[in-house]
């Protein structure tokens, strides 16, 4: 509301044309009728007789006249149309809403922070799921450090990091894809395999056998 409010008080070089009489411009010389003009802009049509008057007035030109073809613009309302035209496109284009992200069609490079573990778990699967889910997408993998880069995920240089973090600032979202364990693999005849293996023990069976021959 704030826009629209701020919008409404814009006037073009001191002209008496603000936003609305040169929406209402465009309309009138692209439909070539008050009615019509009123239902594309979904206003009532004395509200738009009302804004052909003050266009006639600020620019001292009847802007839509009759012909045996029906009503058509005059040669300085349709210049002044053709130049507004594009501003009008920038603005709308300016103000809409983003369009959705469509993985499927869309084109372009996500730079993704990560290590080599992960390069080798993760990859192949995700570049599997792109090449059947989204071929226009490509991958740029860079080295991740030992400490999440928040600067450049902040900046958008990086869009994404996968590894382990501590910590995360509020600044990022963030999620769990996966958790890891581990595994001890032994022969079935080995020694240690004769009980159960605590974590104490293959701690203290490690240390011990790591200990250097005297």
């Amino acid at each position: 509301m704030i826009l629209i409010m701020i919008i409404d008080r814009m006037h073009v070089a001191d002209s008496g044309l603000d936003l609305p009489l040169l929406l209402a411009l465009e309309a009138l010389i692209e439909e070539r009728s008050v009615t019509r003009a009123a239902g594309r802009l979904g206003r009532g049509q004395p509200a738009m007789s009302h804004a052909l008057r003050r266009l006639r007035a600020a620019l001292s030109d009847p802007v839509l006249v009759r012909t045996s073809a029906g009503m058509a613009p005059t040669p300085r309302a349709g210049a002044l149309a053709a130049r507004v035209g594009p501003a009008l496109r920038a603005l709308r284009q300016a103000v809409a809403e983003p369009a959705p992200f469509q993985a499927a069609t869309a084109a372009r490079t996500f730079t993704i922070a990560t290590r080599d573990y992960t390069e080798v778990v993760l990859m192949p699967v995700l570049l599997e799921e792109l090449r059947r889910e989204a071929p226009g997408l490509r991958l740029r993998l860079v080295p991740l450090g030992e400490a999440l880069p928040v600067g450049e995920l902040e900046s958008g240089r990086t869009d994404l990091a996968i590894g382990y973090f501590g910590t995360v600032p509020g600044t990022l979202r963030h999620q769990v894809l996966l958790r890891e364990g581990f595994a001890c693999v032994m022969a079935r005849e080995h020694p240690a395999a004769r009980r159960s293996l605590t974590l104490d023990r293959y701690l203290a069976d490690y240390s011990a056998n790591s200990e250097p021959a005297a």
